[in-house]
């Protein structure tokens, strides 16, 4: 085989290489680099709600903003920064850019959310004796699979920010910085894929003329996710969606690595704080983000954490300690590290061997208490294993050779082995 390469001798009026500074593929995002370390998702209902979600309220602001000891005094900042997103119940009326003007009026209506975090940040500022900022983003109506063009969903989107920029020159905030903007649809549709990223991508670029940075957090399985930097987003952070689903149990880890794959960050999610499953499951969240770093990253948070302060159940109240711990990267590698499950008696690799076309059983012995996936599979036949540790392997018809799979096993206090499984494949 041969590779033939045409090119000048002449680079006189060669253009320079350049790469994106934002994106950090193989990395988790640094927050030095981004200037925002712990992200709330705010989501607010309408102004005149009495029930469900309502708007962010002073005094909701101050526990977001500020870290409280059991006496009520403010001992830190907690959350340095606040994505605003419309909550489900958020009054729609269908029209993105309408809906985006709805929500934008609501968010800068004095006496509610900027204006509340705003005299929160003062007040915590006061407290601690010192003159910080909370960064705040501002959420984008979307389209979902409905634009026609590229054209079509970048000037929905730019009418949306042009009309939050314009309001912001009437209002006075002077304890926030804002940083951008924040996608609210959480995959990039299959069907208009290529129309979304290019609309996403002049979007952005207008977004860092005016050195403003966006944000975008898919769903686990989301499609599209691996064209986040493509589409210009300065930080993406994916959702593992490990708290509302039952899911595999190696979900966590599997995310993370996912997440640091294609340089994005991870999500922590929990639902019913007075929930003591549900402040279980959260606690692995951050018991991963410890072992695989993303605890050091960029974090977003979803769920209203700061409402388990003062709570009379001891796991509730430890997820308000916990996350303060968590979001200025202080908890330790030994957070919340279960019993460990003796391994010793598994064995280190098996030999199988099989007639191509035909289907062979095999024993690895009691895995029922450990997490188990395939970092290797086969490539000429099919695998399968339950958790009893009893598994079965189909050889492909007309072919003969070996085949291997590798088998990760690992139990819930981070201790991990693999077995190997080497198949002869005869006639």
């Amino acid at each position: 085989d041969e590779i033939e390469i045409y090119g000048k001798k002449c680079t006189t009026s060669a253009v320079s290489a350049s790469t994106a500074p934002r994106q950090t593929m193989g990395n988790y995002p640094d927050p030095a680099q981004f200037g925002v370390k712990a992200i709330t998702l705010s989501g607010i209902g309408n102004i005149g709600s009495t029930s469900g979600p309502v708007p962010l309220s002073e005094a909701s602001a101050r526990k977001c903003y500020g870290k409280y000891d059991e006496n009520g005094n403010v001992t830190d900042v907690f959350f340095d920064s606040f994505c605003f997103a419309p909550a489900n119940a958020f009054e729609k009326i269908g029209d993105p850019k309408k809906d985006g003007v709805k929500f934008v009026d609501e968010l800068f209506t004095d006496g509610y959310n900027l204006s509340e975090l705003n005299k929160a940040v003062a007040y915590v500022n006061e407290k601690l004796g010192m003159d910080s900022k909370a960064t705040y983003w501002i959420n984008l109506s979307c389209m979902g699979n409905r634009a026609k063009s590229a054209d079509e969903l970048y000037d929905v989107l730019k009418y949306q920010v042009d009309y939050a920029l314009e309001k912001m020159k009437t209002t006075s905030l002077p304890n926030l910085k804002f940083v951008g903007f924040y996608y609210n649809d959480e995959y990039i549709a299959r069907e208009t894929e290529d129309i979304t990223v290019e609309a996403l991508s002049r979007l952005n670029e207008y977004l860092h003329g005016m050195e403003l940075m966006s944000l975008w957090c898919p769903y686990y399985s989301a499609y599209g996710i691996w064209r986040w930097a493509e589409a210009g987003f300065d930080i993406a952070c994916l959702q593992p969606n490990y708290m509302f689903y039952a899911t595999e149990s190696t979900r966590l880890k599997t995310c993370a690595e996912i997440a640091k794959l294609y340089g994005m960050c991870v999500e922590l999610e929990i639902e019913e704080i007075d929930n003591e499953e549900a402040c279980a499951l959260y606690r692995e969240y951050l018991r991963e983000g410890v072992i695989s770093g993303y605890m050091n990253s960029v974090q977003m948070y979803y769920g209203v954490i700061h409402s388990a302060y003062g709570s009379k159940k001891e796991y509730t109240s430890a997820v308000y300690d916990d996350s303060y711990k968590y979001s200025h990267d202080l908890l330790e590698e030994n957070y919340n590290i279960p019993d460990a499950v003796d391994m010793s008696g598994l064995p280190e690799s098996i030999d199988i061997e099989v007639k191509n076309g035909k289907s062979v059983s095999f024993e690895m012995g009691d895995i029922a208490l450990l997490n188990y996936r395939f970092v290797q599979t086969p490539i000429f036949g099919r695998i399968r294993l339950n958790i009893g540790g009893k598994g079965s392997y189909r050889a492909m018809s007309g072919y003969c050779g070996n085949d291997t799979v590798a088998v990760e096993l690992s139990d819930n206090a981070g201790n991990r082995r693999i077995i190997y499984i080497n198949i002869t494949v005869t006639e």
